[in-house]
């Protein structure tokens, strides 16, 4: 009874939906989503998703890592903090914000 309280207050104008339905229409959403992929060129797809992650990561890759690094003042320094960041940072956040993309 919990659940379904919760259901009704949270999602008040939206029906209730069983495994069953919740199946179907998450079925039916990714085949939509692969359908309109058929429509697109390959280069279009690699451009749209090119776009898409360097929005996702300019901000880390040029102000925090790149500006961050800036500060050093030899290129040896410059190029081990920007190693440094880049492997973390590749390591721990950008897989998942890939995947997001």
């Amino acid at each position: 009874y919990n659940l379904e309280a919760e259901w009704r207050n949270t999602f008040s104008g939206i029906r209730e939906m069983d495994r069953n339905d919740l199946f179907e229409k998450a079925k039916d959403d990714i085949l939509d989503d692969i359908a309109a992929l058929h429509k697109s060129t390959p280069l279009e797809w690699e451009t749209l998703l090119q776009e898409n992650l360097w929005e996702k990561i300019h901000p880390k890759v040029v102000d925090d890592i790149y500006l961050g690094a800036a500060e050093c003042t030899t290129s040896s320094n410059f190029n081990t903090k920007v190693d440094i960041a880049l492997k973390d940072w590749t390591d721990d956040k950008l897989p998942q914000i890939s995947i997001n993309v």
